[in-house]
């Protein structure tokens, strides 16, 4: 399969967009909870309320990143793994996992108003998703 892929520049580019989409869904509904969570966008709403579409999107826009990210990888294994801004973009994308499966989604379910460190929650996963994608394109463009 992966063969395939790298001899197909239509397949290529047809994976390498579903992936920008699923980073570009991911990042977004990651930033739009996260502005809940620092109190600049509906403050005054439970987190729950605010970002139940957002959630969605973030698990949907994994899923699609992960499954087309795979599958380009697997075309360029040997030559990625050695790659320092693909090393950063991985180091990135499992904080950014383990942060949003640790912390960053339980804040999201609370029907608190406001729990106690949501603003650096905030904050910190802003960081990590833009991170993720800002190493991710560093990597396309500068390998």
């Amino acid at each position: 399969m992966a063969r395939t892929i790298q001899e197909s520049l239509l397949l290529t580019g047809f994976l390498s967009a579903l992936h920008a989409l699923g980073m570009t869904l991911t990042t977004g509904a990651v930033v739009v909870s996260s502005l809940r969570l620092l109190g600049v966008a509906f403050a005054d709403a439970p987190a729950v309320e605010v970002t139940r579409a957002a959630r969605a999107g973030i698990l949907v826009g994994l899923a699609l990143s992960m499954v087309t990210g795979l599958l380009l990888f697997a075309t360029r294994a040997t030559t990625a793994v050695d790659n320092e801004y693909f090393q950063l973009k991985m180091a990135l994308l499992a904080a950014a996992l383990a942060f949003h499966f640790g912390i960053h989604r339980r804040l999201l379910a609370s029907s608190r108003h406001r729990e106690p460190g949501s603003w650096a929650a905030g904050a910190l996963a802003i960081v990590l998703w833009v991170g993720v994608a800002a190493a991710g394109a560093a990597y396309i463009l500068l390998e």
